[in-house]
């Protein structure tokens, strides 16, 4: 059975790198996630012109109350959050990520994100979901 992976911002910046690498990578079953169905379909497209497997996509502001469920509907088995910025953003994405039964990580370059994430700490041992933060390059 595959690995089901969810990009939230699949198309953005780093995003879209990680979606490049995750689409050509066996195992894997890529969901690109994004609010722009435009944008997501020109990264389909891009995708499969570099070779990749067919991949599925999601339009929503993910950042909205209640879409837990429509994630859960999904079968994805990690969320890759990397529509920052994370200054100023809330833990609805990693919210979701637990009420759904899904492991998270994100590309938060925010310490004061990635410290806060912590609160969220026993609700995702009690869900059995991993919350990681701070998955980027260069946190400050």
């Amino acid at each position: 059975m595959a690995f089901r992976v969810l990009v939230i911002g699949g198309y953005g910046n780093f995003g879209s790198l990680i979606c490049n690498h995750l689409a050509t990578m066996p195992g894997i079953e890529l969901v690109i996630s994004g609010r722009d169905s435009r944008k997501l379909a020109v990264k389909l497209a891009e995708l499969q012109a570099l070779g990749g497997k067919p991949c599925q996509s999601w339009c929503v502001d993910i950042m909205q109350d209640g879409k837990s469920d429509e994630l859960r509907a999904l079968r994805i088995d990690l969320v890759i959050h990397t529509a920052g910025p994370f200054q100023g953003q809330s833990y609805a994405v990693a919210r979701h990520c637990i009420d759904a039964g899904v492991n998270y990580c994100d590309l938060s370059d925010c310490r004061t994100f990635v410290s806060g994430i912590a609160t969220l700490d026993a609700a995702a041992r009690d869900a059995g979901v991993s919350l990681l933060s701070g998955c980027s390059s260069v946190p400050t």
